[in-house]
């Protein structure tokens, strides 16, 4: 059976909402925001291969992403603009979390948001809203 990307974001639910689960909810929050982003990711992907015009290159596949969302087909439509551009936010906090030692601030906020944000696109990809 094939892995399920959403699965990520029920990951980043479960530990946003048991941070402490590990002792660590620095730790379980950025593992959260992080989730939160490859469920999302991996989800627009899927739905942006279906359009014979998104060619992502090879090691950029992410900007990539972001920006067929945001330009290609956010000319089409406001909705999809609202996708790349909460695509690219996630995609900014998950590299801040996966990479920068430094404080975050609220990262329990910050992690609410992610998973928002995810649910957000992954729910309006299932049901073909756009």
């Amino acid at each position: 059976m094939l892995f399920q990307w959403s699965e990520y974001l029920n990951l980043a639910q479960y530990l946003k909402e048991h941070p402490n689960v590990s002792n660590a909810p620095e730790a379980a929050y950025r593992c959260a925001i992080s989730r939160a982003y490859y469920a999302t990711y991996h989800s627009a992907y899927k739905y942006a291969c279906r359009f014979p015009n998104f060619i992502p290159q090879k090691g950029i596949e992410h900007d990539d992403l972001v920006k067929y969302f945001k330009y290609t087909l956010g000319n089409i439509t406001s909705k999809w603009k609202l996708v790349g551009n909460r695509l690219g936010i996630l995609k900014r906090w998950r590299h801040h979390c996966d990479y920068s030692p430094e404080d975050l601030g609220e990262i329990n906020l910050k992690a609410s948001k992610a998973i928002d944000f995810a649910q957000f696109i992954i729910d309006n990809f299932r049901e073909r809203r756009w």
